[in-house]
């Protein structure tokens, strides 16, 4: 596992929806990537904030996820080539 297998993954990590088999290898990379770990620690408490304003948020149904996970993917892909 390394830090782009991480971040492909963020949406399905945070979402709880990956097998455990992989959890435990994101786990392991985290452990040993504080980078990683801060960004997963980080993006985990902006959501337990959102899911905690009052109002109550509107709930994002699947397609809506499914876009921005792209096009935050692409941003980073993105990013990471000029850098």
């Amino acid at each position: 596992m390394n830090c782009d297998q991480v971040k492909s993954l963020l949406g399905e990590i945070l979402d709880e929806q990956v097998a455990d088999e992989l959890f435990a290898e994101i786990k392991e990379h985290l452990a040993d990537c504080p980078a990683c770990h801060v960004e997963v620690d980080t993006l985990e408490k902006t959501i337990k904030i959102y899911r905690a304003a009052s109002p109550p948020c509107p709930t994002m149904g699947a397609d809506a996820k499914k876009r921005l996970h792209a096009v935050l993917s692409y941003a980073y892909r993105s990013e990471k080539r000029t850098t």
